[in-house]
């Protein structure tokens, strides 16, 4: 039943994404077909993949740090490569396996299973934490203002490692109360300190894709500059909610309209559509290369990469 309701959820809200792109299309289509494509103005996309491809790459390491705060130690480099491989595993329906593979892949390393999940989780707070922290500094909007700083303090306050180490260990002490029970779980997560570290190096990689997405407007048209501060911080409340929401695997649709909806009033719509537009497909082809860069590098750093037998086998699947 359960899963049902959650490919109903996705299913409604794919539809809803793409009825609202495709309004907003329609809108602005004369618009759209006006804007001026130019060689000149396409020589700046392999700046926009060269700062996205950065972005994959530090997140890459910053997940072995995910592993630091949980007490374990894995090698930066072989978090690096397999980060960089299964990336693209997001597209694949469900939009769960990259993070299934990379459990996987930890396990492979000696890593309990509860380990690895909590290191993925705690990968997308501390990136939802950096996406609300630069949409806060740099919109605004008030009631944008109010919600990012209500969102951030609760999310700040429940990392508390004093707070985030009760919750998870409230599941062990139920099993006290549980007479002659059977099974026993895992020994609970613990956060040996407060993430300081893992949240400002997600600051970076938020930063680095913002950059990414202001060179791919360049593309488009010239950036005012009491423009920039606000288009940052936009991209990035978008970029976090295409992140946390259910809908289409990878976040195709949910990024786009809310970049659509947030960012409008600062941009001519044609040109944001264009920009929304390209900058997916930057995104994926970032995520291609990134696939082949991980591979060289695993020859260089002689590091093994668990997801390429489980990625090959998976896409073979029916």
């Amino acid at each position: 039943m359960a899963p049902r309701l959650k490919f109903l959820g996705q299913g409604a809200s794919i539809a809803a994404t793409l009825v609202f792109l495709a309004n907003t299309l329609a809108e602005n289509w004369h618009q759209v077909l006006k804007v001026p494509l130019t060689t000149q103005h396409w020589g700046l996309v392999p700046l926009t993949v060269t700062l996205a491809l950065l972005s994959y790459g530090w997140q890459g390491v910053l997940w072995a740090g995910n592993f630091r705060d949980l007490h374990y130690q894995v090698p930066w480099t072989w978090s690096l490569v397999n980060f960089l491989v299964l990336e693209i595993a997001k597209y694949l329906p469900g939009g769960v396996w990259q993070d299934y593979a990379r459990i996987r892949a930890a396990h492979a390393q000696g890593v309990p299973v509860q380990v690895g999940t909590g290191s993925l989780v705690l990968q997308t707070i501390y990136t939802f934490i950096a996406a609300l922290g630069l949409g806060l500094l740099t919109t605004n909007r008030p009631q944008v203002q109010a919600g990012c700083c209500l969102a951030l303090t609760c999310f700040l306050v429940g990392l508390h490692p004093q707070l985030f180490n009760r919750v998870l260990a409230a599941p062990g002490r139920a099993t006290r109360w549980v007479s002659q029970a059977r099974w026993q779980l895992p020994p609970p997560l613990r956060l040996r300190h407060y993430p300081w570290r893992s949240i400002f190096g997600n600051l970076l990689f938020m930063g680095l894709r913002g950059l990414s997405f202001l060179v791919t407007i360049l593309i488009f048209t010239p950036i005012p500059t009491p423009n920039l501060i606000p288009l940052l911080g936009g991209f990035s409340l978008a970029w976090g909610l295409g992140l946390v929401f259910p809908g289409a695997p990878g976040g195709v649709g949910i990024f786009e309209s809310a970049a659509v909806l947030i960012l409008e009033g600062l941009l001519p719509p044609q040109v944001l559509i264009w920009s929304v537009i390209v900058y997916r497909l930057v995104s994926i082809t970032t995520e291609v290369l990134g696939v082949l860069l991980g591979c060289l590098l695993s020859q260089l750093l002689l590091q093994k990469v668990y997801g390429l037998a489980w990625f090959s086998k998976v896409s073979q699947e029916p």
